[in-house]
């Protein structure tokens, strides 16, 4: 049985691969017709699958390209998978502030902490991006910005990565973001950073409305939760799905939680899964999630920062995000009912591309349960 539960895992994830591919090709027909492109979309309908494949098709057209993104998890991951040796060299790739320390020569302090990047590194980085012998070295014929909105947030960071694009009014960009859904903070700053945009490039802009990860019952669960309108979606490309690879339970105390979690792990694997299709979320940093005490339980279980083969992984949603997985299970919810609270909860839930479960405190809010219950009614 648990033969027969491998293949058809397999041979659903194949049919996801067709459904990216569709959502793929017209964004990179606009995109070679539109020097400046904005596409928009939710969780789940493909963008970094298609920054993956816009840069590497413009890499290989002979352009010198820029694939970036702020989140350390994603930019990681688009390293692993541009590393083969066919890579070719005009293609940079990782995260905002590798690339930039690299490009732009910058030491990084031995005992530095977490300000160092949010002001010294930024003055230091300012400083030298426009000096003619760093010029050359860092521009860029086109720009590929992943998760954008991460960094349109961050005006100064913003700057310093436009500033790549050679010459800044011919270079061309493609930024693909959730500019509407998995903005945690500083939306000030993101309408802004998007107005600005939109006077200085009048960039072509994109919605993209097909959801292609989750399946219906997890996706609109996660619209419900979050209050966002049905209009997020126009259709889920995998279905409605099974509805027994969604659940939401409560647990009293850690110990509790902590055995409903051994639990649920273990009829996955049961199910034909394999340890590295699932990870555990928390709404608390790695260090405080329940998840590392599996460990104790018996459970082959890392951090997903530590990138194990062949071991459950555990990190925190907001570190996650951009990221999925086939199995993903939300744990640690003592929600208040604040907008953070709930902008986090969608983004836990929409990296599942399977099975998302959830263990809610039981003491949390009641309207989070009965809006949970009532999707599934």
């Amino acid at each position: 049985r648990s033969e027969n539960n491998r293949r058809a895992i397999e041979h659903r994830t194949e049919e996801t691969n067709k459904l990216v591919l569709l959502q793929q090709r017209p964004v990179i027909d606009l995109a070679s017709e539109n020097r400046h492109l904005v596409v928009t979309g939710g969780a789940g309908t493909g963008k970094t699958l298609i920054a993956l494949q816009m840069a590497s098709l413009r890499a290989i057209s002979g352009e010198r390209v820029a694939l970036l993104c702020f989140n350390r998890l994603v930019s990681e991951w688009l390293i692993r998978e541009c590393s083969s040796p066919s890579k070719p060299p005009n293609l940079i790739v990782g995260g905002i502030h590798s690339v930039l320390t690299q490009l732009l020569d910058i030491k990084i302090p031995r005992d530095h902490s977490q300000s160092f990047w949010d002001d010294e590194w930024l003055t230091i980085a300012e400083e030298r991006i426009t000096a003619p012998d760093f010029q050359v070295k860092c521009e860029v014929d086109y720009l590929i910005l992943d998760e954008a909105q991460d960094v349109l947030v961050r005006p100064r960071l913003w700057a310093l990565v436009s500033a790549l694009l050679s010459p800044a009014e011919a270079g061309g960009f493609c930024l693909l973001g959730d500019f509407k859904h998995q903005t945690i903070s500083n939306e000030h700053n993101l309408a802004e950073s998007m107005r600005q945009l939109s006077t200085h490039y009048g960039p072509t802009n994109l919605t993209l409305y097909n959801n292609c990860r989750n399946y219906g019952h997890v996706g609109r669960t996660a619209l419900t939760l979050s209050g966002m309108g049905r209009e997020t979606y126009r259709e889920f490309l995998k279905g409605d799905g099974v509805h027994e690879y969604f659940d939401i339970n409560t647990y009293s105390d850690p110990k509790n939680q902590l055995a409903q979690l051994k639990e649920i792990v273990q009829r996955f694997l049961q199910r034909g899964y394999r340890e590295a299709e699932i990870t555990i979320l928390s709404t608390k940093a790695d260090h405080k999630s329940i998840a590392r005490q599996l460990v104790i339980e018996g459970v082959k279980i890392r951090p997903a920062r530590e990138h194990v083969k062949g071991a459950v992984t555990y990190c925190s949603i907001h570190a996650f995000k951009g990221l999925e997985n086939k199995v993903i299970i939300i744990c640690d919810i003592d929600f208040e009912g604040t907008k953070r609270d709930l902008s986090l909860f969608y983004v836990g839930i929409t990296r599942a591309s399977e099975a998302a479960y959830v263990l809610l405190d039981e003491g949390s809010s009641d309207v989070i349960t009965a809006l949970i219950k009532e999707e599934f009614a």
